[in-house]
């Protein structure tokens, strides 16, 4: 497998463009293009993370690159929720108040819906593949899964994690009306409650809540990126000596990852260097760009071959084979999803212009 991941990574690297800038930085390193790539990368990480749940891993290549993915651990998910705080942070800018009256139809709405389509489909398949046999999934396991909290073989925690968010978010800026700091800085304060109250009532596993305070950061990069490029980028010396001192504190942060305000300041320098990667090396690829365009159903969907193809012993029969199916099934369901859910929403905003005509 260890062979696998490395020949599908280059093929991947080689439908990617890499311009790095000599003599300056990348202008439009937060911008949606630039953000799709690095989302496209980490997602297919993710990828063959979950994929070590459904093959056994024997060889000791393997071995040490599970042991090197364990490693990243919950860290792939971060760029995931550091880009939605940003992204967020950066409509408000652009259209206000307005935009948070929208929030919870145009965010937070259309993730919950289209998550629970996916819970529908995942449920019907596990019914399938055991036709005959005592229903695998109860009602309340079943209702439970609707709201991510549990699972019907989905992937479900960061989807709760990201509702959360955005719940956190329309209270904070609804009750501040969008004035930037106080928003923001309120939206901080739950956030940290949100997560003291997680971990001290030891409510759910520590991934559900030890990452969620990178959205909140994307919210603050947003604020003050304009200060933050005038920083970095004023000269050739200040860029470097950051990334190497950044290098440095996650390197000792790795060693106190028991400690979990040293966990949560590691999740912060690991956002940050890749941004000031971002800066100064412009990375563009159709590819990744489509995988993090594709997102929610690349990431939520993933476990669907898997789990049917491991059922029918292709996992155990030639583990490559399954990685290339699970994979090529993933991105056209993927693509099927998106345009279908596009068409959707599509319809439901012309319905709504026309009633209001």
């Amino acid at each position: 497998m260890t062979a696998l991941f490395c020949l599908f990574a280059i093929l991947l690297l080689c439908s990617l463009r890499v311009q790095r800038k000599k003599n300056g930085f990348s202008s439009d390193y937060m911008s949606i293009e630039s953000t799709n790539v690095i989302k496209g990368v980490f997602i297919v990480i993710i990828f063959f993370s979950h994929l070590s749940g459904y093959i056994e891993v024997t060889s000791n290549s393997d071995i040490e690159f599970y042991k090197l993915i364990a490693d990243v651990n919950q860290k792939t998910v971060t760029p995931f929720l550091f880009f939605s705080g940003y992204g967020v942070m950066e409509s408000v800018k652009r259209k206000g108040i307005s935009y948070i009256k929208n929030f919870p139809q145009k965010r937070f709405l259309r993730v919950f819906v289209e998550f629970d389509i996916a819970v529908i489909i995942f449920t019907i398949t596990r019914i399938l593949l055991d036709f005959g046999k005592k229903s695998p999934i109860g009602a309340k396991q079943f209702f439970l899964s609707l709201i991510a909290w549990q699972s019907v073989g989905n992937s479900n925690w960061y989807i709760f994690a990201i509702l959360s968010a955005y719940l956190l978010t329309f209270i904070s800026f609804g009750i501040c009306r969008c004035k930037k700091y106080p928003s923001v800085v309120l939206n901080t304060v739950l956030m940290i409650v949100y997560i003291y109250i997680f971990k001290y009532y030891n409510i759910t596993e520590p991934h559900w809540y030890n990452t969620m305070i990178c959205y909140v950061f994307g919210m603050w990069y947003s604020v003050l990126k304009d200060k933050i490029d005038k920083l970095v980028m004023k000269d050739a010396v200040w860029y470097p000596v950051t990334l190497i001192f950044i290098g440095l504190c996650i390197w000792s942060f790795y060693f106190y990852r028991k400690y979990f305000l040293l966990y949560e300041i590691s999740l912060f320098l690991f956002i940050i260097s890749i941004v000031l990667f971002s800066m100064k090396v412009n990375v563009r690829s159709k590819i990744y760009a489509w995988f993090g365009k594709h997102l929610f159903p690349m990431y939520i969907f993933q476990r669907l071959p898997m789990m049917v193809l491991q059922r029918i012993g292709l996992a155990q029969k030639n583990e490559y084979l399954f990685f290339i199916c699970s994979f090529l099934i993933t991105v056209l369901i993927s693509a099927g999803f998106s345009k279908l859910t596009g068409r959707l929403w599509s319809f439901k905003i012309k319905k709504r212009k026309v009633k209001s005509l």
